[in-house]
Order: C-alpha cells, then structure tokens, then sequence
C-alpha cells in the first residue's frame, strides 16, 4: 500500500526542513521543533480537555526528573500508564507528546505520568535509561500522593521511547519490581546493533523520504552512544535482552518506516519467549504519524482515531 494521502503533503513540507545532520547543532533543532508547535497551536491544533494536567519535579540527590502528570474525572484510584516519549534519544519533549498523553488519559480513564528524560548528547547513555527507570519507582513510591494503583502500571513509548520503556520494563523483571503489567510499544527502535548490516529490509526501502531517514539514525544513534558502547548491551538494543517473564506487549509497527522490520522481529521474538504479545501494523502510514502536531493529522483525523482508540482499548484491558 501506498503512503496514505493525508501524510502526502506533510511528507512534501518536511523536504523543506534542514535535517538534524545538516543542522548539527541539537539545542538549535529542539527549539525549532517548539516554535514549530507553538505556531501549529496558534494555527488551530487543540488540546483535549482533561480533568487535571500538573508538571511536578522527581527529586534525585544529582538532579532533577520533570514530569508531566495527567489526570481523568473521577475519584479514583486509577490505573497509570508511565509514558515515554521518542526523538532518537536527542529531541523531543513533554509538549510534542502532550496530545496523545491528553488522548490516553481521557480514552482509557487512566493517570498518565509523562517523563522528560535527560537527553543526548548533552547527556549520553544510560542518562535516559537511568531516569526512565528512576521515574517508575517514583510512581510506585508516590502511589498514594499519584491517586493510582501501584498494581497496575503499564509502560508505553514511541521509536526511543519504545526503546526505553522495553528496556525499563526488563530492568524491572531483572530488580524484582515495580512490576509492570503490559508494555505499549509504538514502532519502537530496539535494535541499534544492526544500523549498518543491512538484515532489515525495511531500513533500505524507506531510507529516505518517508519522515524519517536513515541519516539521521546514524547521527543520532553516534551522539547517544559512547565510542565504546557495546551496542548489544540490552539496555541499548533491548532484542538482545532475556524476554522470558516479560510484562505482556502490544507492537505497532507503520508500514513506511524504515524500523517496521525490527520491531516486528521485537513482537515475534517477545512471543517465542512466552510472552503475550498484539502485532499491529498499519497500512499506509509513516514512521510516528501519531505525533505530527499538524492540523488534520491528529486528534479528528481517521487514521489517528481508529489507532489511537486501538491502543487505548489494548491499556483499558491490559488494566482490567
């Protein structure tokens, strides 16, 4: 299938903008990724209303955890889904992911903590691993403050935030706890080991033109790592993790994404080893087409809905 139309014309208006490698200068690109936001908003892009949105603070004795806390109507305690936004370890923020937050908050009547990890390459690995994993003992830890369910917490995150909630969810296996009951993986990147080998076809169908390109995995994945990174290390490349004992997971891979092919390896190899684990691909759509903030392309939009209510029913099972 061909990429859809809706994405068509966002996929033209991207070629206009210089790419991360060109660039080279990442505070530079997260604030043209904010301005761009703050003008989509001004040009339309509404929020969904929700109960209560508060951004607090994890307080570490070396630094400081931001995150973002949503919470539906309703007395409680809720569910809570630790969310884990993507942007190759490098960009990205609590904002660019704030509508989808807003969504499964609303849609699966659940408390949702957003986490703004520390990024490279200001702060390589294992900064981001380190307070993803800090972030789910604090919702543990803060149950009762939180007004969740310190029994039902799931993890969920999109490319690197894919990465990084599968990794956390192993760390928690490995350490005994916080347990987690199911994993919402969005077309996430889990395999850094193989950027250069060419197994995944995926990678070399949609290397260029289709969002995101393989240029960029190369400069970002350089800038998270150190040189001497063992990329096999599974808190790096979590397929090469034990996945025996894993919490449940539900894949979403999209059809014109160069990480399509590894994260439906990721969904087969988690099922081989016992784990229950929903495969989705969907048709026609393009690497994180969840989280274009364009107008027409998010909340309202067909393909958005139909997948985003997709998910939301996989979390209000995963919590029942």
């Amino acid at each position: 299938m061909t990429v859809s139309a809706v994405y068509l014309e966002y996929l033209e208006a991207r070629k206009k903008v210089p790419s991360i490698r060109t660039v080279n200068n990442f505070p530079l690109v997260r604030q043209m990724l904010e301005q761009n936001l703050r003008n989509n908003l001004a040009n339309g892009i509404t929020k969904p209303n929700v109960h209560k949105v508060e951004d607090k603070l994890i307080e570490l004795e070396s630094h400081k955890i931001p995150v973002r806390v949503y919470t539906p109507e309703g007395l409680g305690p809720f569910p809570v889904l630790l969310f884990i936004h993507g942007g190759a370890f490098c960009l990205f923020s609590l904002d660019s992911h704030d509508i989808l937050c807003r969504s499964f908050c609303n849609r699966v009547q659940c408390v949702v903590v957003s986490v703004d990890y520390r990024l490279a390459p200001e702060y390589i690995w294992p900064h981001g691993v380190n307070d993803c994993y800090d972030s789910l003992l604090w919702v543990e830890k803060n149950s009762k403050e939180l007004n969740v369910l310190p029994d039902k917490i799931a993890v969920a995150g999109d490319s690197a935030g894919g990465n990084l909630a599968t990794v956390i969810a192993q760390l928690s296996k490995e350490r005994s706890g916080p347990k987690i009951i199911h994993q919402l993986l969005l077309w996430p990147w889990v395999d850094l080991y193989n950027l250069h080998t060419g197994i995944y076809p995926s990678m070399k169908e949609h290397e260029k033109g289709f969002g995101l390109e393989y240029d960029t995995l190369i400069f970002t994945s350089e800038h998270y790592l150190p040189k001497d990174a063992n990329t096999k290390d599974p808190t790096i490349s979590p397929i090469f993790g034990d996945l025996r004992g894993l919490p449940s997971a539900t894949v979403v891979t999209a059809e014109h994404d160069m990480l399509r092919d590894e994260g439906e390896l990721y969904a087969k190899k988690l099922q081989d080893a016992g784990v229950p684990t929903v495969l989705k691909r969907i048709e026609g759509v393009i690497h994180g087409f969840f989280f274009t903030n364009v107008k027409g392309l998010d909340e309202g939009n067909p393909i958005w809905e139909e997948n985003v209510n997709f998910c939301a029913e996989v979390l209000r099972n995963a919590f029942k």
